[in-house]
């Protein structure tokens, strides 16, 4: 994983944020990046993440949108709790309007998780507040130890495509 971790933290801010979204395709959702200065607090979003490992057919409702911050780090630049909440206000007013302009994807009461990861890790207060939220929080360690699960190495290539 150190070695996976340490090629995130020297990549751009976007190979981190196309990262997060290779995962949630490995996940079986699609990948959508919207990082960038004005991005609204969100990086990336995903649909079609089944829920607990159903398979399909299956209708929106079956289907959980995913909505996250991606933040590349240097070790001990740690997450507050103030950036989580910041977070969660923008993860509210994404998912309403991704509510309005993708219905077709997305439904008004589907199940939605919001995900931060980082490549560094969280101050304590702010896994505090992640837990008690329900925010899908991941640091650098855990990040990576899920890639390396899905079958991603420490040769992972951002692909820009």
């Amino acid at each position: 994983e150190i070695r996976l971790l340490r090629k995130l933290q020297k990549g751009t801010p976007k190979d981190f944020e196309i990262f997060c979204g290779d995962i949630l395709s490995a996940l079986g959702g699609t990948k959508n990046i919207v990082g960038g200065s004005y991005d609204g607090g969100i990086d990336f979003w995903s649909t079609d993440i089944l829920l607990n490992g159903m398979t399909y057919p299956s209708t929106l409702g079956s289907r959980v949108v995913v909505v996250g911050q991606a933040k590349r780090y240097a070790d001990g630049n740690h997450v507050s709790e103030v950036d989580l909440r910041a977070f969660v206000g923008a993860s509210v007013r994404r998912l309403g309007e991704l509510k309005r302009t993708k219905s077709e994807f997305i439904g008004l009461l589907q199940p939605a998780v919001l995900a931060f990861w980082i490549t560094s890790d969280f101050h304590s207060n702010a896994k505090r507040f992640a837990q008690e939220m329900g925010i899908w929080y991941l640091n650098g360690i855990a990040l990576c130890q899920l890639a390396i699960s899905l079958g991603f190495d420490e040769n992972y290539e951002a692909n820009h495509a």
